[in-house]
């Protein structure tokens, strides 16, 4: 498990710039099986993927436990309360959310809630134009930074927010359960959402976290459980490992 050890300290390294998710897990506990859950920890610039099965649990208690008293720059995930933590307590460290879940919320609603201001997923949908374009444009740290300040991006920040502010005043007709937490999200997370504009190696979204959490999704469709949380363990070393090998010698990874 040594080597466990230092991929995890490489990942962690100072002012490392770190997408997480995690996912959940049947382990047999006594002789009963409960739901634990698994953490993904990627580092995109060192190429380093490490999976951690910390107490068993989705509490704050266990990202403290992950993160110690490593100095990384920025932590990106989701909207889970969890990861709020970062902004209440451990404040030297960048918090930046996932826009694909904003997005994904707004076209819930709009497809299984029939709410019809298509506004919200549009201005987002053009956050990712632009994404796309200085991704294939190859363009330099600096020059990404730029595009992310310019005033096409910024009038379609502008453009949102004025939106927003219109659908949470008291003088909006009322809307729908998922419109609700559609606005909800975008608002409470308004700040950690657009966090990625303050430097170039911050992405929009978390897919690449997400992508290979999806590894253990598989894995628990297809073994069901663990025996104990020993086992759940050695799966995370031994995904941990596998990934270091291909994330070094091929472009599995694509990061």
């Amino acid at each position: 498990m040594a080597y466990i050890s230092i991929l995890k300290e490489c990942c962690l390294e100072k002012d490392a710039i770190i997408n997480c998710d995690e996912t959940w897990c049947r382990v047999k506990v006594k002789a009963a099986y409960r739901k634990r859950y698994i953490w993904c920890l990627v580092n995109k610039s060192e190429r380093i993927v490490t999976y951690c099965y910390e107490d068993d649990s989705r509490g704050s208690g266990v990202l403290r436990h992950i993160l110690g008293d490593h100095a990384i720059k920025a932590l990106q995930s989701d909207g889970y309360n969890v990861y709020m933590h970062l902004d209440n307590n451990l404040i030297d460290i960048k918090h930046v959310c996932c826009m694909a879940h904003a997005r994904a919320k707004f076209k819930y609603a709009l497809e299984w809630g029939g709410e019809i201001d298509t506004a919200f997923f549009h201005c987002i949908g053009e956050l990712y134009v632009l994404e796309a374009k200085y991704e294939h444009g190859r363009p330099s740290p600096e020059q990404i930074k730029n595009c992310r300040n310019n005033l096409k991006t910024k009038e379609i920040i502008i453009r949102l927010r004025s939106k927003l502010n219109a659908w949470l005043s008291e003088g909006h007709p009322p809307r729908g359960e998922l419109m609700e937490k559609a606005l909800r999200y975008l608002n409470t997370f308004w700040t950690q959402l657009f966090a990625y504009t303050h430097d170039s190696p911050y992405t929009i979204d978390n897919s690449i976290a997400e992508r290979f959490i999806r590894l253990l999704a598989g894995e628990r469709k297809n073994s069901l459980s663990f025996g104990s949380g020993k086992m759940a363990g050695i799966s995370d070393a031994y995904h941990t490992i596998i990934l270091a090998c291909k994330c070094r010698v091929s472009l599995y990874c694509n990061i």
